[in-house]
């Protein structure tokens, strides 16, 4: 059986001695024990000039399941080189998803058992100072280390601290500009700071740097079209919550809980241009759906749902 692959992903290296090691290692594996049976030839993915490897987007069909564990196999072993980054990988098969995979650096090096440590802290909901240290010293052990910049950022934003965030963000980006959690993660805090231009700048650049079968993706659109509707972008706004309930999401993607406060702010969206059919059916769904994550009140609820009503018996949009 053929499948489809995407693979996705950046891994920094501490200097050239390193990169040099795991592309000579890479060559010598891939000509000798997997024949050549690989997705990606070392001059493909290795960029010496940038001491990383780098595959921005691969989407191939018909892809052997062989060919896919050899790949993933080989590049485990290169994460097991470098000093920060990961890797994505996901098999699918009509459009069902076999098989996710997350390579990451997981030796005792110094750098990456701090960012690791820092990483479990926040997972058993410990104490963000403790984090942050362990971050904080992942970066003082290994300056380009892009994806612990962007986790003490997190910590920051947690802690209210949304300037430095900002910055730690920001520097995340500088190292990889194709960071999708760094650009999502700035535009939450520009959001929370008000600045919903800026905001949307990032979820662009997040939508695009991450794939529709991440939930970071789709939670991209969403505060994207909450921007538009902000800014009054009416139409803007109402493409994105369109993109957003059409998907099927899985009973265990955290989108689920936003879903009837998307069909919500769909159909304030369609009020304001003037779709008031589509905007009432839209709302009467929200209604249907469980209550999730930060959802309006009935109140609320009556209020647009009358509002809907009244603009299609009168056949026109009233104020929102």
């Amino acid at each position: 059986m053929n499948f489809k692959v995407i693979i996705s992903g950046r891994l920094t290296f501490k200097n050239e001695r390193s990169i040099q090691k795991a592309m000579e290692v890479y060559a010598h594996k891939c000509e000798v024990l997997y024949k050549y049976f690989l997705l990606f030839k070392t001059e493909d993915i290795f960029d010496e000039a940038s001491l990383s490897l780098s595959i921005p987007r691969f989407v191939k069909e018909g892809v052997e399941l062989k060919l896919w564990n050899n790949t993933m196999h080989l590049l485990q072993e290169m994460a097991d080189f470098a000093m920060a980054g990961s890797i994505g990988g996901w098999r699918i098969n009509n459009g069902e998803l076999l098989e996710h995979l997350m390579l990451e650096p997981s030796s005792d090096k110094g750098p990456i058992h701090a960012f690791l440590e820092g990483k479990k802290v926040i997972a058993a909901d410990g104490n963000l100072e403790e984090a942050a240290k362990h971050f904080t010293k992942a970066i003082q052990k290994f300056d380009r280390h892009d994806t612990a910049y962007e986790r003490r950022a997190y910590v920051h934003f947690l802690t209210n601290n949304h300037e430095q965030a900002i910055t730690d963000y920001t520097q995340s980006i500088a190292i990889n500009d194709r960071n999708a959690e760094a650009y999502f993660g700035r535009a939450i805090v520009y959001i929370t700071q008000g600045n919903h231009k800026m905001a949307i700048e990032d979820l662009i650049n997040a939508i695009q740097y991450s794939i529709a079968l991440q939930a970071l993706h789709w939670r991209a659109r969403r505060l994207k079209g909450r921007c538009h509707l902000q800014l009054g972008e009416y139409e803007k706004a109402s493409t994105e919550f369109n993109f957003f309930t059409s998907r099927r999401f899985k009973e265990d993607d955290p989108n689920i809980q936003s879903l009837k406060d998307a069909y919500f702010d769909f159909g304030k969206a369609l009020l304001k241009v003037g779709k008031a059919s589509k905007a009432l059916e839209v709302i009467n769904k929200a209604a249907r759906l469980k209550d999730g994550v930060g959802t309006y009140s009935s109140e609320e609820w009556k209020k647009y749902h009358q509002i809907a009503s009244n603009a299609v018996e009168k056949g026109q949009t009233l104020s929102a």
